[in-house]
């Protein structure tokens, strides 16, 4: 009862942070596109015959392997640490077979010229962190740099693939030999009470300071929050409308940035992002990975 009695109020805090978050009230239900097939292009940066020499060799390697590499590529990152949108990325996609957690994910933001390797779980034995920057500083930036994006992907998947090697193979996916990957914890239990705590408190200050009131500087009346025809979506960033309604004036609230970001905005067409190919060619998705947060994080 006690527990109870300590948790009731963290958790209800924890709603509110939910209830008053920016991205519902502008976005309605935050989510990731459907992965397109191993390559997902939203930037259309690649040419066709390079995304399909791509998508090829990495659906040729899943069905060898049982591993799974994917590349995601994205116009833009709207402000979000290139980490923060990896790790998010990869709850959503689940890259790697379940139970195995053997995924490799890249992700690129192609405005800030960003590049992520988020490493599953199963794979962090074989790929380190430190194996991870040098693909990236090796191989990836100077292709990028060049402009040879394909060149740089096909070479990162080389030498990711030669580091991974067969690993689990046919449909039980026995390993094909050497150490195992690394044992994933038993329980993370432990660690839900330091993230209660925070959810808690910036769900509190959140919902707070959204009670202070949002007055024109012009003529001082209370702003009123616009139709949610009104949100636009700039990049990767919801923008929420504030109307006066005694003089018209208009304020943009950038809303998507910051520690509670949940991943980029689609909605209604209205996106810079281009909706071309999501879901095209019924690609079915991935295995149900995890990634524990190791990889690496470079620019070009």
């Amino acid at each position: 009862m006690r527990g109870r009695s300590v948790l009731a109020p963290l958790l209800i805090a924890a709603g509110l942070w939910g209830c008053a978050s920016p991205a519902t009230a502008v976005a309605g239900a935050v989510a990731f596109p459907r992965p397109t097939g191993y390559v997902s292009d939203f930037a259309h940066l690649l040419d066709p015959a390079s995304h399909a020499a791509l998508e090829q060799r990495l659906a040729q390697y899943d069905r060898a392997t049982g591993n799974q590499i994917a590349i995601a590529i994205f116009p833009d990152l709207g402000g979000a640490p290139i980490d923060d949108v990896a790790a998010r990325l990869e709850e959503a996609w689940k890259v790697g077979r379940r139970g195995r957690d053997n995924g490799l994910l890249l992700v690129i933001g192609l405005n800030e010229r960003q590049v992520r390797i988020e490493v599953g779980y199963g794979l962090e034995g074989k790929v380190a962190d430190s194996d991870a920057g040098s693909i990236i500083r090796n191989v990836i930036r100077p292709a990028f740099q060049a402009g040879r994006y394909a060149e740089g992907l096909d070479g990162a998947i080389t030498q990711l693939t030669g580091l991974i090697g067969g690993g689990p193979t046919g449909a039980a996916g026995a390993p094909s030999g050497g150490a195992g990957p690394p044992v994933r914890p038993a329980s993370r239990g432990t660690g839900l009470l330091p993230l209660i705590l925070f959810l808690a408190f910036v769900g509190l200050t959140v919902a707070v300071s959204r009670t202070q009131t949002r007055r024109c500087p012009r003529c001082r009346a209370v702003l009123q929050p616009g139709d949610r025809s009104d949100a636009r979506v700039v990049g990767a960033r919801a923008v929420r409308i504030w109307v006066c309604p005694r003089c018209g004036y208009q304020e943009k609230e950038f809303v998507s940035a910051g520690p509670g970001w949940a991943g980029p905005f689609w909605a209604g067409g209205g996106s810079g992002w281009g909706t071309g190919g999501f879901g095209g060619g019924g690609f079915g998705g991935f295995g149900g990975g995890a990634s524990g947060g190791g990889g690496a994080s470079g620019s070009w």
